[in-house]
């Protein structure tokens, strides 16, 4: 799933593409690469308490830490 992310990739459809790439799998050492759907039920059978429990505090401690929290009201989105 983090090779997935990291090549931009935003859907489980997508993971399709890094499934097949037998270039980056051999180039980051793995031996395979699970295909969308081993991904959804892997993801499916994690206990959502659980996952929270674990990812809350890394992930409060890593934004509170750096600023990126801070909004700047000047940057318009289009």
């Amino acid at each position: 799933m983090l090779f997935a992310i990291l090549a931009g990739h935003r859907r489980y459809a997508y993971m399709t593409v890094v499934h097949g790439d037998q270039v980056a799998m051999k180039s980051l050492g793995m031996s395979k690469i699970f295909s969308e759907e081993s991904l959804r039920r892997a993801l499916a059978r994690m206990d959502e308490q659980a996952v929270q429990a674990w990812l809350r505090p890394a992930l409060m401690s890593h934004w509170i830490g750096t600023g990126y929290w801070n909004i700047d009201a000047s940057v318009k989105p289009l």
